[in-house]
């Protein structure tokens, strides 16, 4: 027989009586409110989301708006095609989806170093997510239940295994050699430096206890439920450009006709016809209207 799972509102009166027997016990003693500590942090950090990373979050937006359309686009090619499209692209492009909502939430939230291990998985995936592109075979790899995960991930991407086919596909797509050479380089640099979040260094154990802020320039926060760091508008930026730089590479291919899968009368579909709108938008945000945000001058990822 399974448990009656009781209601959150049921299971804080418990833990506040179990508060009163401890009272009954030691005496003078404190609780904190979480949840009024939440909300005065929440007001907070959203006053600051509004005043300092309204650009950013709206290219953020932009560029899941197209993630998201690009997603509906392939599941619906592959729901009416009689043709065998691997899953594998469209599934990493919903893992991107997801992991950009939850860098948008943490990052709105003022818990932006801890974004930054989603940040390390996000860089991760869409490195994948090219790849699987055009690299039928590491696809159906990737997907295939009979192969063993570890194997395949140790032969076909750690050790900087993926660079290779990453550059492969880039240069199919038409990106000369320098840009390829400055893309792969700072996907190296980005990884190394996400990743001292994921293992918890002392500068990320710094970042989490004293946040540097954004509305109150060259001071640290001591708000540790969440404070808007002043990293948050360069860490938004690369995001942003990961985004770009993807759907890029996607219009290259797509433009170039190496996407096999997406004929001509794809094309002309509503669709696909929203995703290509979708990327132009993005384009001149990143391009034009908003460049100049995207290119001030950042402490993130160098470290302070």
């Amino acid at each position: 027989m399974k448990h009656k799972i009781i209601s959150l509102k049921q299971s804080k009166e418990e833990v506040l009586q179990l508060w009163e027997d401890q009272v009954d016990q030691f005496g003078e003693i404190t609780r904190i409110d979480i949840e009024k500590e939440l909300k005065i942090v929440n007001k907070s950090c959203l006053n600051d989301t509004n005043d300092f990373l309204g650009p950013w979050i709206t290219m953020l937006d932009e560029s899941l708006h197209f993630l998201l359309l690009l997603h509906r686009f392939y599941w619906n090619l592959r729901m009416n095609s009689d043709e065998d499209i691997p899953i594998t692209f469209t599934m990493l492009l919903a893992k991107t989806c997801s992991q950009v909502v939850a860098i948008r939430k943490l990052i709105i939230a003022g818990l932006e170093d801890s974004a930054r291990t989603v940040s390390r998985s996000f860089v991760e995936t869409v490195d994948l997510m090219i790849v699987s592109l055009l690299d039928k075979d590491f696809s159906d790899q990737y997907f295939a239940e009979e192969v063993d995960g570890n194997k395949f991930w140790k032969q076909n991407i750690a050790y900087g295994r993926i660079y290779k086919r990453i550059e492969k596909i880039i240069e199919t797509a038409g990106i000369d050699e320098e840009e390829r050479e400055n893309f792969l380089k700072h996907r190296r640099e980005i990884k190394s430096i996400l990743s001292s979040a994921v293992h918890s260094s002392l500068s990320s154990a710094f970042r989490s206890m004293f946040i540097p802020s954004i509305r109150h320039s060259g001071k640290l926060s001591t708000s540790i439920l969440g404070h808007v760091s002043a990293h948050s508008q360069s860490h938004l930026s690369f995001i942003i450009m990961d985004i770009y730089y993807f759907s890029s590479i996607f219009m290259h291919l797509l433009i170039s006709d190496h996407l096999l899968m997406v004929s001509q009368n794809i094309k002309n579909n509503t669709d696909f016809q929203s995703v290509a709108a979708s990327f132009y938008i993005l384009q001149d945000l990143v391009t034009e209207h908003y460049e100049d945000y995207l290119l001030m001058e950042f402490s993130f990822p160098e470290e302070e």
